[in-house]
This record gives structure tokens, C-alpha cells and sequence, in this order.
């Protein structure tokens, strides 16, 4: 067992614990990351949803949060904690360049919550 993960209980008095720590549980630190998107990047004849998979299970996803050439998706929906679809506006024949809204706030389920930082192209 880890030095940081040791717990001392002292009991005294009958319904009485008290519950003392030896070290504190090292915090969860690893913000999210983009793991994989869908469809790849490269030719395709449409591009209507975008399926985005992160490496861990995230909250505050918004369909404003997935820009595509600077147009906010116009929906998403999840489909589990890590994966989730969003619908994009209509666009005209040409490159599609997908990008995180800099004000996203998506984050991990962390006790404090880590920030995914997708602030690059995808």
C-alpha cells in the first residue's frame, strides 16, 4: 500500500470513529485529452456529425465548444462518458478545419476537476 494512501482509525466510545490520515491521497492532475476523432482526417463527400472520443470521461460538453472553419456545431449528444457526436452547421464543398472553442469548459470527473485543454487544431 502506498505511504499516501494509509489510513490510521482510532476507536473510542461506542458510534464514535475518528478517522485520521496518514499523508493525503495524491489528487488526480492528467487533464483529458482528444484520444481519437471520426471521421479521420483526409477526403470525405459530407461531413455532417464529427464523433469525438476523449480518454476519459468528461462533463460540459457543449456543441458551441467544436468549431468547424469558426462556425459553432449546432448540437451533440453523448454517447458515453468519453464519446460524444456533434452535429455540424451545413457546409460548402472545400477543407473543413476543425478547432476547440478557446472558452470550452470541459473537464474531467476528477474531485477537482482537470480542464481539457484543446486550444490546438484537430
Amino acid at each position: 500500500m502506498s505511504p499516501s494512501r494509509r489510513f490510521l482509525i482510532l476507536l473510542g466510545l461506542p458510534l464514535l470513529c475518528l478517522l485520521t490520515t496518514q499523508g493525503l491521497a495524491d489528487a488526480e492532475t492528467v487533464p483529458p485529452t482528444l484520444e481519437a476523432i471520426f471521421p479521420e482526417s483526409g477526403f470525405v463527400f459530407s461531413l455532417s456529425q464529427v464523433e469525438v472520443h476523449f480518454s476519459e470521461a468528461v462533463q460540459g460538453v457543449d456543441a458551441g465548444d467544436l468549431r468547424v472553419n469558426g462556425l459553432a456545431a449546432t448540437a451533440v449528444r453523448p454517447v458515453s462518458a468519453d464519446v460524444y457526436v456533434f452535429t455540424l452547421p451545413e457546409l460548402p464543398l472545400g477543407t473543413a478545419s476543425l478547432t476547440w472553442a478557446s472558452d470550452a469548459d470541459i473537464r474531467d470527473l476528477a474531485d477537482i476537476p482537470n480542464r481539457f485543454a484543446g486550444t490546438k487544431p484537430i
